[in-house]
C-alpha cells in the first residue's frame, strides 16, 4: 500500500480527491469543465456540496514549498518528534476507486479529467506537484493534522490523515467556506 505521497506546490494549496469521485460528480454540471477551481468560486454551492459530500477536500491557503501527505497508522507514528501546527477532524471523504490524490491547486486550476481518471496508468508523466495514496474503497471520517519537522524520508513540512472507515460521511459543522479552517504553518 502506498500511505504517502510528496507533492511541491506551484499554487497556494492543496486538494484531495478520488478522481473517479470528482470527475463524476463534475459531469452532473456540465462536460468538459476545464478549470474546476473557477467553476467552484463561481458556484459556490456547488463547491461547498463537493467538499461536505467528500468529493474534494482543500487545504487552502498554504505557502509553496514540498509537503508530504500521509495515512497514520498507529502500529508505526512517523510524527514522532515532528511539531503538531494544526489539527482539524470529523471530515468527509469517500474513496471508490481505491486512490486519493493529492496535488496543488493546479490540477482543480488546469483539469485534465483524462490524466487524473487514469491516474495510475498516467502516473510516470506526472508533474511533482501531484502524487496519490492508496485507499480501500469507502466513506471516511478524515482527521487532518499539519507538522513541521517531519523525519527523513519525509518532507519537513507535511499533512497526516487519519481515516476511520465510517457508513455515514460525517457533517462539518457550521462550514460556510475554506477559509474556516487555516491549515498554513508558518
Amino acid at each position: 500500500m502506498k500511505n504517502a505521497a510528496t507533492i511541491s506546490l506551484y499554487e497556494p494549496g492543496i486538494v484531495l480527491f478520488d478522481p473517479i469521485q470528482l470527475s463524476g460528480y463534475l459531469k452532473l454540471f456540465k462536460p468538459n469543465i476545464k478549470d474546476v477551481f473557477d467553476f467552484f468560486i463561481n458556484n459556490e454551492e456547488a463547491g461547498k456540496k463537493a467538499v461536505t459530500m467528500g468529493i474534494v477536500f482543500p487545504i487552502y491557503e498554504v505557502p509553496e514549498r514540498e509537503y508530504s501527505i500521509f495515512i497514520a497508522h498507529p502500529a508505526n507514528p512517523i510524527t514522532q518528534g515532528a511539531t503538531q501546527v494544526c489539527h482539524y477532524s470529523n471530515l468527509p471523504i469517500e474513496i471508490t476507486s481505491g486512490i486519493l490524490i493529492a496535488a496543488d491547486l493546479n490540477a482543480l486550476i488546469d483539469w485534465d479529467e483524462f490524466f487524473f481518471t487514469n491516474y495510475l496508468e498516467n502516473y510516470k508523466k506526472k508533474l511533482d506537484n501531484n502524487d496519490y495514496l492508496q485507499v480501500k474503497p469507502g466513506r471516511y471520517r478524515m482527521d487532518i493534522s499539519g507538522y513541521t519537522n517531519l523525519p527523513k524520508p519525509l518532507s519537513n513540512y507535511g499533512y497526516e490523515l487519519k481515516l476511520t472507515s465510517t457508513d455515514t460521511l460525517p457533517k462539518i459543522s457550521n462550514y460556510k467556506d475554506v477559509s474556516d479552517f487555516d491549515f498554513s504553518m508558518d
